[in-house]
């Protein structure tokens, strides 16, 4: 809480404290300078950028806004179009510490004691859906079944690859059936295929993006099936080739790395051609398969069981 309190003096000094320097003039008589204090602005850091800082940034917006984890957690997301990556534990200590936090912040005036949280709170586990292009979002099952969630963060649009969502009865009647897509007959198995989906799949969410709304992609864990439909969408959109769209989902998937499939990687080679004829550019690879395999095992090399 300490740390919270002295960030925000930083960026909110009592102006009231008008301080005064002796200076001379040009007549070497002292006269009086105003000092008046100046805002500052603070940098958060760690190894990776989100991973030990997170509980501390959201801690302090709560802080400095006054809002309890449940509006503090969605408005960055969404608004300051920052993605966070916390723990389940994270979700249990804000809540627990909650009550201090705003009754010490300088901006909540409500009651402490009476602040509820929404159930979607409590079946968080502990991350978001990652935001991978203003329109579409990367996440898992877990995501997709907390429909609660996903309108705080204002996604309207549910793309399941191979994996079929689980709702109660009163929810799914209140969700249009048009903004819901599922893939099926898809496993993560390197015999299905995805190319045969990737049109409607694509189709579906540039209706959402004409609709100014986002669409939720997801598979069981998003890290093979729903990821390398995001990677055939940064391509067309993009027009990145497939080893810059797969470090452009990756890097905005924050510390849960994606991994499509083999089968998924050569496929989505194979689209980075059909992408470069739909543009009338020369069939001309970026890097060729046995690169891109070899790049990719390094990458993830790091995240390998260790024997």
């Amino acid at each position: 809480m300490a740390t919270c309190s002295w960030i925000y003096r930083m960026a909110n000094p009592d102006r009231r404290k008008d301080s005064g320097v002796a200076e001379k003039d040009e007549d070497g008589d002292s006269i009086m300078v105003s000092t008046t204090p100046k805002a500052r602005k603070t940098l958060i850091h760690c190894t990776d950028g989100y991973t030990e800082t997170s509980l501390l940034g959201l801690a302090y917006f709560m802080y400095a806004e006054g809002l309890p984890v449940h509006e503090a957690w969605p408005r960055l997301h969404r608004e300051k179009r920052r993605n966070f990556f916390a723990y389940p534990s994270d979700v249990a200590l804000l809540t627990s510490i909650q009550p201090r936090i705003l009754q010490e912040s300088p901006r909540f005036r409500g009651d402490v004691i009476g602040v509820k949280a929404p159930q979607w709170l409590s079946r968080m586990d502990g991350s978001l859906p990652s935001r991978i292009l203003p329109y579409m979002y990367l996440g898992n099952l877990n995501h997709a079944n907390n429909p609660e969630l996903l309108k705080e963060l204002g996604i309207t649009r549910i793309l399941s690859v191979g994996e079929p969502i689980s709702w109660s009865r009163e929810v799914d009647e209140k969700w249009p059936s048009e903004h819901l897509l599922y893939v099926d007959r898809v496993q993560d198995n390197g015999v299905d295929a995805l190319t045969e989906d990737f049109e409607r799949c694509l189709k579906f969410l540039d209706e959402g993006k004409r609709e100014g709304t986002a669409t939720l992609v997801h598979c069981r864990v998003g890290v093979s099936r729903s990821a390398t439909i995001c990677i055939a969408e940064v391509m067309n959109e993009l027009g990145f080739s497939f080893p810059r769209a797969y470090c452009f989902v990756r890097a905005r998937r924050l510390n849960v790395i994606i991994q499509p499939h083999l089968r998924f990687s050569y496929e989505l080679l194979k689209w980075e051609e059909h992408q470069l004829q739909k543009r009338g550019q020369p069939l001309r690879r970026e890097l060729e398969w046995a690169t891109i395999a070899r790049e990719i095992a390094l990458m993830n090399k790091p995240y390998g069981r260790q024997n």
